[in-house]
């Protein structure tokens, strides 16, 4: 399922989706996340030592405004309102990051369209994942490792995260210690500046719509 190479600079990690692919199991017990979550870990921190990564800025990104009910809640698409506040917050976010290196977001139809919607504002082509590890219930833990496991094995310093809540509060908790934990509104970008050498993270910002739109 995984493996190290002993020559060149690449890793295979592990996600819940390639593994529930593989096995036909939807839903993962909690002790085989966990054993994902400690595997990962390993193989980024051993990719780190080899590669000389020393740090990177990842963004994360509440979807924008979604319809209240739908069929399921996957299925909830985004409002105009939704649409448009995302763009203003990709517009603005390009002027600080004009590309990244790697992109990420949730399979549930909101996230999916938050995602199309922000992409045409930055330059380049990065690679994109879609993971459920990014939906709304997941583990934050589970979440973390498998983006800085992408994000170890593409060398990445940066990197767009599209997802929900309460995912996107806890996840930036977990990642800079518990430290912070900011109220996310819709289309809200968090970013955090990430030390992979001691897996410490700090948030350097937070920020709402109305925060954009009175130069705040």
């Amino acid at each position: 399922i995984c493996d190290v190479r002993k020559s060149g600079e690449q890793c295979v990690f592990l996600n819940k989706t390639a593994v529930s692919r593989m096995t036909g199991i939807d839903f993962l017990p909690m002790d085989i996340e966990r054993v994902i979550g400690t595997i990962n870990t390993y193989l980024t921190e051993l990719f780190i030592v080899r590669t000389g990564a020393i740090s990177m800025k990842l963004y994360i990104m509440r979807h924008g405004q979604a319809q209240a009910t739908a069929s399921s809640d996957e299925a909830r698409a985004l409002t105009d309102v939704g649409c448009q506040e995302s763009q203003l917050m990709a517009t603005w976010l390009a002027t600080q990051q004009p590309q990244f290196d790697l992109t990420f977001a949730s399979p549930y139809l909101r996230a999916e369209q938050t995602f199309a919607t922000v992409a045409p504002a930055f330059s380049g082509a990065p690679t994109h994942h879609v993971l459920q590890e990014l939906t709304p219930e997941s583990s934050p833990a589970s979440c973390g490792d498998a983006v800085l496991a992408y994000c170890a094995q593409a060398k990445a310093s940066s990197a767009l995260v599209v997802s929900h809540l309460p995912l996107v509060a806890l996840l930036v908790a977990d990642l800079c210690g518990n430290k912070a934990m900011p109220s996310f509104t819709t289309s809200s970008i968090a970013c955090i500046e990430l030390d992979l050498d001691s897996w410490q993270g700090n948030l350097l910002w937070h920020k709402k719509v109305q925060d954009v739109l009175t130069g705040g």
